[in-house]
Formats: structure tokens, C-alpha cells, sequence
């Protein structure tokens, strides 16, 4: 198995939609790890990775890179 560092070097590779599903397997994995404090949150937010996954999955949605969304977050903060 190879460093951490190796593992999220190979996950940014990945799609967006790869890495999505790859982000849900492993907020589920979590589900049974005995340090979990906060359940509600936790569940929460796999709730909200499972949507956004499947908007991407459907085509309801289509992937932004991070330069473009940063940019548009950017302009959006300048106009108000």
C-alpha cells in the first residue's frame, strides 16, 4: 500500500465524478469507526456527498474545475 501521499496523489488524479464516489466509499467507512463523536454531522454530510453524486450521475449537474469555481466564488464576493 503506499504513503498517504501517494493515495491522495492518485485521488486527484481521478475524475470528478471518481473521486465523488471515492469520497462517499470512504465517509462510509467511517460509519464504523468507534471515534466518531458527531453522528448527526457526519451523516449530514454523507447525505449531501450521496446528492451531489448523484446530480452528477444523472447530468442534472455538470463538474467545475477549481479554478473556474474559485473564480466565479471571486466575482460573486466583488459584487456585494
Amino acid at each position: 500500500m503506499g504513503s498517504p501521499q501517494d493515495i491522495l496523489k492518485d485521488a486527484l488524479a481521478l475524475t470528478p465524478h471518481e473521486r465523488a464516489q471515492l469520497a462517499v466509499r470512504l465517509l462510509e467507512s467511517l460509519d464504523s469507526a468507534p471515534t466518531r463523536t458527531d453522528d448527526d454531522g457526519e451523516d449530514a454530510l454523507a447525505r449531501e456527498v450521496t446528492r451531489r453524486l448523484d446530480e452528477l450521475t444523472s447530468g442534472a449537474v455538470q463538474p467545475v474545475d477549481r479554478a473556474t469555481a474559485m473564480a466565479a466564488a471571486r466575482a460573486e464576493i466583488r459584487r456585494t
